[in-house]
């Protein structure tokens, strides 16, 4: 968990946060390691009067923020902008454009990494239901398996399927993706569930899953829901007289 503090009065702003950061390594039963040196506050040049915080997830698209956010404050030039909410626009223009540090290929492994997350999770779902049978049963058939493959798949794509879509992404673009990536999916599904019963339909809606998180509001049904990154700026801008801040994730 992370603490930050932001205290303004009319004159100044100081932000502060905690240095910690925790990642999920090591053996099962003593998963979570402790780092005190994490940097979670980024300064932009000097004649912008404006700081950055991070929390959460410490990078974007496994790519530290320092060296984005760094990079964001070289290319602004010298003069201010006028309020925060511009250098909140401004970033985000910023990280739509940046092809030095996030890179084609970098982007590709990213949601190649995302692919292999989700079907790990579906994964330990199927294994969960599985052994429930087998708790009550004492045995469970490789038929009763792919009935909860094909069952839990089906339910976890048509909730999917039904949320609310991301503005600016249709079912177009979910269709190339999957396309594009056909081959990765495949050889992910080969390696994730190994030979694991997968009926024909189930496959098919396990392909596209990933595709549909990317352009739905999925909350919980997402495994990665959790996984953003969140950012405060604070400061002045130009036209303002008196410091604010203003969150983005």
């Amino acid at each position: 968990m992370t603490a930050e503090i932001v205290i303004m009065n009319k004159e100044a702003v100081a932000i502060a946060a905690d240095s910690a950061v925790s990642l999920v390594t090591g053996p099962a039963e003593n998963l979570q390691k402790i780092f005190t040196s994490a940097n979670k506050i980024f300064r932009l040049p000097d004649n912008h009067t404006a700081g950055f915080m991070i929390y959460n997830n410490a990078a974007f698209l496994g790519i530290p923020w320092e060296p984005l956010i760094t990079r964001f404050g070289n290319s602004l030039g010298p003069a201010p902008l006028q309020t925060l909410a511009d250098y909140a626009d401004r970033f985000l223009v910023f990280l739509k454009s940046e092809q030095e540090l996030i890179t084609p290929d970098i982007e590709k492994q990213y949601f190649i990494s995302l692919i292999y997350t989700y079907y790990l999770s579906f994964r330990q779902i199927f294994q969960q239901n599985s052994m429930e049978i087998i708790r009550v049963q004492g045995v469970i058939s490789e038929d009763q398996i792919g009935d909860i493959v094909a069952e839990k798949i089906n339910e976890i794509y048509t909730k999917i399927a039904n949320a609310e879509s991301v503005p600016g992404i249709d079912q177009s673009r979910i269709r190339d993706l999957g396309s594009a990536y056909d081959d990765i999916t495949t050889k992910a599904i080969s390696a994730v569930f190994e030979q694991l019963p997968i009926p024909d339909t189930a496959r098919a809606q396990l392909k596209e899953i990933p595709f549909l998180l990317f352009g739905k509001f999925a909350g919980p049904l997402d495994p990665m829901v959790n996984n953003f990154s969140g950012i405060v700026i604070a400061g002045f801008g130009e036209k303002r007289s008196f410091p604010h801040w203003l969150p983005m994730r």
